[in-house]
C-alpha cells in the first residue's frame, strides 16, 4: 500500500467503507461491515455513498428550516404586537375624541365661562382617566395569575410603592373634585335670577340656599329649590346628586305664621345644630346622647339622657309666640318622666311645652303668676297614649295670658299663665339643667319652629298638614 503518506488516506477510506451510512447520518447504531478489496474499485458508484450524503443533508435541512421557522415566528409576533399597539393607540385616540365631544356638548358658552380654561381642565381630567384605565387594564401574565407569587424584596417594595402612589392619586383626584367650581343661576317663576358660585362636589343644597340668602338677601328659611323633573332638592344632599345642567327653579314659600324666629330642621346629619333661619349653628351638650335618624320618610333628631342643645343666639319672646314641632309616637309613651321641648336661660325658667305622665302642658318654676310653682300645668283633655303610631304635629300658642295646645291641628286645651312666661328668651332645646341635673331629653323631634306671633287655629291646621319633609 505504498508509503506512510498514503496510510492516513487509506485508513480514512477504509473507515468510510467499513461504516454504515446510517451511522453517518442523524443517529443510528454504529456497526462496522468490512468490504472486500474488489468493492473498493466501485466505491464511487456505491449507492450507500448517496445515502450517506442524503442523511447529512437532511440534518442540515432540518436545522435550516428550524432557524427559518423561528425567524418567521419572531417576525409574526412583532407584527402582531405592532398591530395591537396601533389598535390600542387608535382606541385611546377615539376615547379621547369622544370625551372631548361630550365635554364640548356640556360646556357652557364662552361668554358664560372661561371656555379655554374649562376645556383645558376637562381634557386633562379625561387624559388622566384614560391613562389610569390603560394602566389598570394592561396585561401582566405573571402578576395576573391567581397562583401564589414568589417573594422577592424588589417585588415587595415595587408593589408597596404602587399602593402608595395609588392612594396619592386618589387623594389628588379628591382634592381636585373639591376645587371644581361652577356658577348656578336659580330662577323664580317670575324670571328673577339669583346667580351664585358653588362647588357641586362637596357643597349641599343647604349651602346653596345659604349663599342665595347671604348674596341676595332672600328669606332663606322658606326657600325651596327644584331640579328638572321637577324634583324638590333635599337640603342635606350634595349638589352633584342632581342634574344641574338644565337650570334650577327657586320657590319661596310663604309662612302660614308671621315673624319666624327659629327653625331647626334636624335634617343635616353633618350639622344637626343648624338654625336655618339665622344660618348659625348651636352647640350640643352631651352630644353622645344625640342621634340623627330617618323615620317614615322624615329626618329627625333623637335625644336621650342629659342631652340638650344650646342655641346659637337666644330667641326673644315679647308677649306672644307660636311653637311648632313634630314628634313620633309611641316614643313619648316610653316613660312617665318629664320630656322638655325648650327652656329659658336658667333651669326650668321657660318650659313652654313638655310631657309628663302622657299629659301635655308647661312647667312653671317660681313664677309670680301661679299659686303652685315647680309643677307641670297640663291640659285635661289629652292623653298621649291614645295617639296612633307615626308622626304627630304639636303646637303651643301663647298670648292674652294663656297658652293653648294643639295636637295634629286639634285644640286639646289651654292653661292660663302670667307675663313672665310669655316674655323673655328661649336659650335651649331641652331642659337648661339637663347638662348637670336632669334626664329629661325630649326624644324624637323634627322641624322645630318658633314664631314671634300667636297663630290662629286655621294657621295651626296649615302647619299640621303641610308636608315640610
Amino acid at each position: 500500500f505504498g508509503s506512510r503518506r498514503a496510510r492516513p488516506r487509506l485508513v480514512s477510506q477504509n473507515f468510510l467503507l467499513n461504516t454504515p451510512a446510517s451511522t453517518m447520518g442523524c443517529g443510528g447504531s454504529r456497526q462496522h461491515t468490512r468490504m472486500a478489496p474488489e468493492e473498493i474499485r466501485d466505491f464511487s458508484k456505491d449507492s450507500r455513498v448517496d445515502e450517506l450524503f442524503q442523511n447529512t443533508s437532511r440534518c442540515t435541512l432540518k436545522s435550516a428550516l428550524r432557524k427559518e421557522f423561528e425567524a418567521r415566528l419572531r417576525a409574526e409576533r412583532q407584527e402582531l404586537r405592532s398591530k395591537y399597539e396601533a389598535a390600542v393607540k387608535e382606541a385611546r385616540a377615539g376615547a379621547m375624541a369622544d370625551c372631548a365631544e361630550a365635554v364640548a356638548r356640556l360646556r357652557p358658552a364662552a361668554e358664560d365661562r372661561g371656555e379655554g380654561e374649562s376645556r383645558g381642565v376637562a381634557e386633562e381630567a379625561c387624559r388622566l382617566r384614560n391613562e389610569v384605565a390603560a394602566l389598570r387594564n394592561a396585561k401582566r401574565p405573571r402578576l395576573d395569575t391567581g397562583d401564589s407569587l414568589p417573594f422577592d424584596n424588589i417585588t415587595y417594595e415595587a408593589l408597596k410603592e404602587i399602593s402608595e402612589d395609588a392612594k396619592a392619586l386618589q387623594e389628588y383626584a379628591a382634592e381636585c373634585t373639591k376645587r371644581l367650581t361652577m356658577t348656578l343661576v336659580p330662577m323664580t317663576m317670575g324670571g328673577a335670577e339669583y346667580p351664585v358660585e358653588v362647588k357641586p362636589g362637596i357643597e349641599t343644597v343647604n349651602d346653596l340656599v345659604m349663599k342665595i340668602w347671604k348674596q341676595h338677601n332672600t328669606p332663606h328659611s322658606n326657600l325651596r329649590i327644584l331640579a328638572p323633573g321637577p324634583v324638590i332638592m333635599n337640603p342635606p344632599d350634595v349638589l352633584m346628586n342632581y342634574d344641574l345642567s338644565s337650570g334650577l327653579t327657586l320657590v319661596v314659600l310663604n309662612d302660614p305664621v308671621d315673624s319666624q324666629l327659629l327653625r331647626l330642621r334636624f335634617d343635616d346629619p353633618e350639622n344637626m345644630a343648624l338654625d336655618s333661619h339665622s344660618g348659625l349653628a348651636g352647640e350640643w351638650l352631651n352630644p353622645t346622647s344625640m342621634e340623627s335618624v330617618e323615620l317614615d320618610g322624615r329626618q329627625a333628631v333623637v335625644t336621650s339622657g342629659h342631652c340638650t342643645l344650646r342655641l346659637a343666639q337666644p330667641v326673644q319672646l315679647d308677649g306672644q309666640f307660636t311653637l311648632s314641632l313634630w314628634t313620633f309616637a309611641p316614643n313619648f309613651n316610653e316613660r312617665n318622666s318629664y320630656r322638655v321641648s325648650v327652656d329659658g336661660p336658667t333651669p326650668e325658667s321657660r318650659i313652654l311645652l313638655c310631657f309628663c305622665n302622657k299629659k301635655i302642658g308647661y312647667y312653671c318654676r317660681n313664677h309670680d303668676d301661679h299659686q303652685s310653682p315647680q309643677q307641670l300645668l297640663p291640659t285635661e283633655a289629652f292623653d298621649a297614649s291614645e295617639l296612633a303610631p307615626g308622626w304627630h304635629h304639636l303646637a303651643a300658642v301663647g298670648g292674652d295670658g294663656r297658652i293653648t295646645y294643639y295636637v295634629d291641628g286639634r285644640d286639646v286645651g289651654f292653661k292660663t299663665c302670667g307675663p313672665m312666661l310669655l316674655n323673655g328668651t328661649i336659650d335651649f332645646v331641652g331642659n337648661t339643667a339637663i347638662g348637670t341635673l336632669r334626664d329629661e331629653a325630649f326624644s324624637v323631634m323634627s322641624d322645630l319652629r318658633i314664631f314671634g306671633a300667636a297663630a290662629s287655629a286655621e294657621q295651626i291646621r296649615h302647619l299640621a298638614v303641610a308636608d315640610l319633609r
